[in-house]
């Protein structure tokens, strides 16, 4: 008989444990701790998100109630207290620090095949409310509490390439240039991220952004480079601003397209510094901006970073960082066995199956029935 690992065992196995524990030293993460290692609690917490459970006296129960499984996962049960306690007090930067190893693990795997001619970054941040009474932290309006999280995402890979929490204060305007960039990258955003002074910085970078003209931008036109009335380009222009501020902080000429959408007839506006790509190519750039939005989703909708086992900032910032490893973990997973299952189908498998004892590709690879088998059907009703 064969002996396999917890399905929860298989999914960290990519975990360098050497590695982890630099990470965990580094923040004095297992310094005086007794009874519940980081190693433990980042493996509760992961089963916790896998599992989808409602609250952490959800997780505590059903850990409890799968007391065998448990120890063949390397794990315990324990008190909720215990879990909650260290969620507060426990660095989340050494889950960040975790997640952005994993990160560049996961970029060794993947292989490069750019739809654009340059490395694409999607950028955009998504807002997570929150009750301001509990979370008081998180303060984003008078009366509303809220968190960010913003993200450069790759839809090549369908990894993001970084990302920041932040509370919901933080206007995107203020946080394009924090976005790591190379010589080349093309960086697509909303018009929410509108910052002629960050525009023209990646400019100065050699970095190409597309995004769409703020409405009551004016500008200049000195050149029309393309015109068609009967679209989808209806016109390809240089132009510069006109607006003092804007004008100051983007002194260089600015290329605006004017882009018909075939499908739904709306007219789109968009600027770029880039004068080379093809007028088609910088509508198609925008239009894979949706991507991340589909990414945003997702999370939201499959990982447990709506509500949350603690109210403090740590332990709020611990539980979305280990959501975004449980991610990058059931990528890695998906590639390592040649899963061809979306992710989706991946999380509902893992929901019913993560303390078994299963092998990974016979889950998502199942043998084929054998031949007694597949012909019992022969047999159906002879008892009749």
């Amino acid at each position: 008989m064969k002996k396999y690992s917890t399905v929860l065992g298989t999914l960290n196995s990519v975990i360098s444990r050497y590695d982890f524990k630099k990470i965990v030293d580094l923040h004095d993460g297992d310094k005086g701790i007794r009874t519940l290692s980081t190693d433990l609690l980042l493996k509760t917490m992961t089963y916790a998100q896998v599992s989808q459970a409602f609250s952490l006296n959800e997780v505590i129960a059903t850990m409890h109630s799968q007391h065998a499984k448990l120890y063949h996962a390397g794990m315990a049960p324990v008190k909720k207290s215990t879990v909650a306690d260290a969620l507060a007090k426990r660095s989340s930067d050494i889950f960040k620090d975790l997640f952005y190893q994993l990160l560049g693990q996961a970029g060794t795997m993947h292989t490069p095949n750019h739809r654009f001619r340059n490395p694409l970054q999607i950028i955009d941040a998504t807002t997570i409310d929150l009750c301001l009474s509990r979370y008081d932290w998180a303060q984003f309006r008078t009366t509303k509490g809220a968190i960010k999280l913003h993200a450069s995402y790759n839809s090549d890979s369908a990894l993001p390439n970084y990302v920041q929490l932040s509370t919901g204060k933080l206007h995107e305007t203020n946080t394009l240039l924090d976005f790591p960039r190379k010589k080349g990258d093309i960086m697509v955003f909303d018009r929410g991220y509108n910052n002629y002074k960050s525009f023209h910085k990646l400019q100065l970078d050699d970095v190409t952004f597309v995004t769409r003209l703020k409405k009551n931008a004016r500008v200049r036109t000195t050149l029309v480079y393309h015109k068609n009335p009967d679209g989808p380009v209806l016109e390809d222009a240089w132009m510069k601003f006109t607006q003092d501020s804007a004008e100051a902080n983007y002194p260089d000429l600015i290329r605006v397209v004017t882009y018909k959408d075939p499908e739904h007839g709306k007219v789109y506006r968009f600027l770029t510094n880039n004068f080379d790509l093809p007028a088609h190519e910088i509508a198609d750039i925008y239009k894979e901006r949706w991507q991340v939005e589909l990414f945003f989703k997702w999370i939201k909708q499959n990982l447990k970073i709506k509500t949350f086992f603690g109210t403090s900032k740590n332990a709020v910032w611990s539980q979305i960082w280990i959501a975004l490893i449980v991610y990058v973990l059931i990528w890695m997973m998906k590639v390592l066995h040649g899963i061809e299952s979306t992710f989706q189908k991946i999380m509902q498998v893992l929901k019913l199956t993560i303390l078994d004892r299963r092998d990974i590709s016979e889950l998502f690879h199942p043998p084929p029935p054998s031949p007694i088998s597949s012909n019992l059907w022969l047999f159906e009703g002879a008892g009749n």
